[in-house]
């Protein structure tokens, strides 16, 4: 069977993807950033208040869940709340007016 033009690198990739999104969601990485960002939007007064709190609760509800997530080691989870973060970052952007930092089609890493 022939793999199509880059079908196998966009394999590798995804698997890449997956693995960075586990990492940064299990070493907390997500959510700090996400909260520094949140934070400087809001004193930058990009966002709003209101805005910000619920996003910062959001943030906070996936910190939680993805603490008892990966010390449960259930690596599909941690990868699914990720791609919440991963949301959240667009959400962020949206709200301050900035462009996209990640493609839709969900590469650009």
């Amino acid at each position: 069977m022939a793999i199509a033009a880059g079908g196998a690198s966009n394999v590798y990739a995804q698997r890449d993807r997956d693995s960075i999104l586990v990492e940064r969601t299990c070493n907390g990485r997500f959510a700090a950033v996400l909260e520094n960002r949140v934070q400087r939007e809001a004193s930058e007064g990009d966002i709003d208040r209101d805005t910000a709190w619920r996003m910062h609760r959001e943030i906070d509800r996936l910190e939680d869940k993805g603490r008892h997530e990966c010390s449960e080691g259930d690596w599909r989870a941690a990868r699914g709340i990720g791609e919440n973060y991963m949301r959240i970052s667009r959400w962020i952007d949206s709200e301050a007016g900035r462009p996209q930092r990640w493609d839709d089609d969900r590469r650009g890493w």
